[in-house]
Formats: structure tokens, sequence, C-alpha cells
């Protein structure tokens, strides 16, 4: 694997080196980006609307990303992204478009049409996926 340089010391081959640091950088790479996925966490995917328990707000989930509305008016109430933490684990982070404030909750899926959430003030919610 090793050849004789120009200047007299020794250097790793060329292919060698390449191949090192493709895997490398694909190490890398699989590293530095979290999952932004549609999974099959309890049971069934994200993807479609969930309404709040309360009935004050629905947010509509696609691809990594969410819009929350006001289930009367249907005016955005707030715009955020979703990232699959596990099976059953799911954190939102968003931002109000009524006070401008980023929050996030930490959200569990104890089947595959409840996630129940908690976000940063301890406030705690629950969404319904709808049929």
């Amino acid at each position: 694997m090793l050849e004789r340089g120009l200047n007299g010391g020794e250097s790793i081959g060329r292919g060698f080196l390449v191949a090192m640091l493709l895997a490398t950088a694909l190490v890398l790479s699989a590293c530095d980006r979290p999952e932004k996925i549609d999974p099959l966490a309890g049971g069934g995917g994200l993807k479609g609307q969930w309404n709040s328990s309360d009935k004050v707000f629905y947010a509509d989930f696609l691809d990594g990303q969410f819009v929350s509305r006001d289930a009367n008016s249907g005016v955005i109430l707030a715009t955020g992204e979703y990232l699959v933490m596990s099976a059953s684990d799911v954190r939102l982070n968003w931002t109000s478009r009524v006070t401008g404030q980023n929050n996030r909750a930490d959200c569990n899926r104890s089947d595959a049409i409840t996630m129940t959430c908690t976000d940063q003030q301890g406030k705690t919610f629950t969404l319904r996926k709808q049929a």
C-alpha cells in the first residue's frame, strides 16, 4: 500500500487515500444530519392532519414540516418542523405566528393516532390523527 514519494519519503497510495477520504465523508455526513422522515412510529406515519384534543387547533404534517391553524378560522398559528427520535418519540420545533417566539415539544406516540406532547414550559397537549 505504500509507494516511494518524489522527495524520497513514503506516501500513502492515492487510491487508498481517496477511499479513506470518501469513507470518512460518508460517515460524517450520516452523523451531521438528523432524520426528518415520515416514520412508521407508533404503527403509522405522521403525514396528515392532527387535531388538538381541545379542538382549538389542528396541524398538517408533511415531510418533516408542519403548519398549525386555528380550528375555527383556519388562520396560521405556527409553522415548524418535526424530528423523529425513535419509533414512539417525536420532537416538534416551531415558531408562533402570534407571538414570534420559538418553542419545542417532546411527544410520545402511544398508538398510531395519538401523540401526547409536553412543551418547554411544561404545558401538555394531545394531538389525534384525523382518519
